[in-house]
């Protein structure tokens, strides 16, 4: 299936962050990513995946793919047993867990008609075979993942960009100083990076 991208966490992480792990660490597993650009509903539980190894993000205020990247790795270094409310946190900008999740996760609405109005999801897996985590994606969605870096682009471009780009530099507290200094990209990644140590 296109776009499903996986990856090493590890990989994604700068030598100059982190030290490499010493020759005799186990690799991570491998993480499994797709966009999908509607969504009707909150999908029932993965047949075949556990529920706490699977995360359905809202990407309103994700910037970028590297931001996403970054987020994941820092989700699986804490070896939880809640992907979804362990990634909320590490997305965030904040450390206040229920303002994370108002913004990371997906909010399904209904239209005045009732007729259910599909979302935008980033679908992130962990210990999973590529297999059944496909399997998974035509479940919850009619739609086949698409590129979300394109996705991004086309939300921070024009007119409608600049009302992201606002919402995304309240939402992680970017100062006028780090806007004329640096990308909203590098800005958001120096946020959720050092949040845990800069107060």
């Amino acid at each position: 299936m296109e776009h499903v991208q996986t990856f090493t966490a590890p990989s994604f992480v700068s030598s100059s962050d982190k030290a490499p792990p010493p020759p005799s660490s186990p690799p991570l597993d491998d993480i499994l990513v797709a966009f999908l650009p509607s969504v009707e509903k909150q999908p029932a539980p993965p047949s075949g995946l556990s529920q706490n190894n699977v995360a359905l993000i809202s990407p309103s205020f994700v910037v970028s793919e590297k931001h996403l990247m970054l987020a994941i790795t820092l989700a699986h270094k804490r070896k939880s047993n809640d992907l979804q409310r362990t990634l909320c946190s590490t997305i965030s900008g904040t450390n206040n867990m229920e303002k994370s999740s108002q913004d990371f996760q997906p909010a399904w609405k209904r239209t005045e008609d009732g007729a259910p109005s599909p979302l935008p999801v980033v679908v992130v897996a962990v210990k999973s075979t590529r297999d059944a985590f496909e399997t998974y994606l035509t479940s919850v969605s009619e739609s086949p993942p698409t590129s979300l870096s394109s996705f991004l682009s086309s939300e921070l471009a024009g007119e409608p960009g600049k009302e992201k780009f606002r919402r995304v530099c309240k939402a992680y507290k970017i100062t006028d100083q780090e806007r004329e200094t640096s990308s909203l990209e590098d800005a958001v990644l120096c946020r959720i990076a050092t949040k845990d140590v800069v107060r």
